[in-house]
């Protein structure tokens, strides 16, 4: 069985945000099972998103293209 992880990211532009964001998929990019389905509410761009994912060791789906 494969656990896919999924979320909502409300992630601002505050140093707060991205240590916490960081913590969390650091945390989980150390596991096998590292899908993560993001449902982008935030500022950041899905494709700078995804390669900050892809950086902490996650395998992301991004569903919504954020609306700046």
């Amino acid at each position: 069985m494969e656990i896919i992880h999924t979320m909502p990211l409300s992630l601002f532009d505050t140093e707060g945000n991205f240590n916490m964001m960081k913590e969390c998929f650091e945390s989980l990019g150390n596991f096998s099972e590292n899908t993560v389905v993001l449902y982008n509410q935030g500022y950041m761009e899905n494709e700078v998103l995804r390669n900050k994912l892809i950086n902490y060791g996650i395998s992301p789906i991004i569903l919504e293209k954020v609306k700046i």
